[in-house]
């Protein structure tokens, strides 16, 4: 896993299938933990940045990218 603290956050306030929502992505550590623990989630983020660290971080880990609008 790559965030123990998320890890520990996400199984303790959902099961699986549940849906995370994170309002500010960041770097995705999030959704991705979200996602390697069988929950849903949807995440928003503003910076280009982020969202291509985020992308990048799941690419790292064997994860499909998928995004849905863009910002201006």
């Amino acid at each position: 896993m790559p965030d123990p603290v998320a890890e520990f956050c996400i199984n303790l306030a959902s099961q699986r299938g549940n849906l995370v929502y994170e309002p500010y992505g960041g770097k995705g550590t999030t959704p991705l933990v979200a996602e390697l623990l069988g929950r849903r989630w949807i995440a928003n983020e503003r910076s280009r940045y982020y969202i291509e660290s985020a992308a990048i971080n799941f690419e790292a880990s064997g994860l499909a990218v998928r995004f849905l609008g863009e910002s201006t």
